[in-house]
């Protein structure tokens, strides 16, 4: 009887009986009741955690008074709990390592440039632990070998040499080759008289 006294109805076909253990709904288009009552419970479960980690109330202050009349009563506590927390140095070699495992072939990260963001609000799971979903990004650079540049480059003029790097090589843009003399118009047949330098963006 007492459950039953809670019953809720918009009209002839449709009810609904919610109790703090348990809830029964019917309405054949009840998908919005069912989605308020996952989202109470999951409301009502991290209240329980967080209750479960209250060790101590400190003090609570009534305003006004308990003896006092009023329309309106504000109650500030101040209590002593635990809580979970993660570091953000965690996070950053979590990301690191998930990201270096899916790291392409000839690629390095390039410094400074890792980005988290969470995607999700953490929400205590079934286990009592917290769950969310990250997004982590960085920056990637080429890592060209520099002999093998030598290579496609001995012999040729400036601008064969320029084109065969640009393409069998992934460059961010179109080389810079500098000759000494100026005049000079190929590139040195000997390794050793060329000078590689990579430029990071």
């Amino acid at each position: 009887m007492d459950a039953l006294a809670l019953r809720l109805s918009f009209g002839p076909g449709d009810a609904a009986v919610i109790d703090t253990d348990a809830a029964f709904v019917l309405d054949p288009a009840g998908d919005d009741v069912r989605d308020v009552l996952e989202f109470a419970n999951t409301q009502l479960l991290e209240m329980r955690f967080l209750d479960a980690r209250l060790d101590d109330v400190l003090e609570e202050t009534y305003d006004p008074a308990e003896t006092q009349p009023a329309d309106r009563l504000s109650l500030s506590l101040r209590v002593e709990f635990q809580a979970q927390v993660v570091s953000g140095e965690d996070l950053q070699r979590l990301a690191v390592a998930s990201l270096d495992a899916n790291l392409p072939a000839g690629f390095s990260p390039a410094p400074e440039t890792l980005k988290i963001d969470a995607l999700t609000t953490p929400r205590v799971g079934p286990d009592g632990f917290f769950q969310w979903q990250l997004h982590a990004k960085r920056q990637l650079f080429a890592t060209l070998p520099q002999n093998q540049a030598i290579q496609l480059t001995l012999g040729l003029s400036p601008t064969q040499a320029s084109q065969r790097l640009a393409k069998d090589l992934p460059l961010a843009g179109p080389p810079q080759i500098a000759l000494t003399p100026a005049w000079w118009p190929r590139l040195p047949i000997l390794p050793f008289r060329i000078d590689v330098q990579i430029a990071r963006q």
